[in-house]
């Protein structure tokens, strides 16, 4: 769709609903070429303080 990434326009937004921001990076190279997956190399960082499991649905 012309240069539009439409599944990560919908996740950021899906995310920003409930307060999150996403960020995006190219792992191409250092997650696939060089061996593992995307799931190796990724990671989320939460607030230790905050309860996610209340977090709206």
């Amino acid at each position: 769709m012309a240069g539009k990434d439409i599944l990560a326009e919908a996740v950021t937004k899906a995310y920003a609903t409930v307060g999150m921001r996403v960020r995006y990076l190219n792992d191409w190279r250092t997650h696939h070429v060089f061996g593992g997956e995307v799931h190796c190399g990724t990671n989320t960082i939460r607030a230790a303080g905050s309860a996610w499991w209340n977090s709206p649905k």
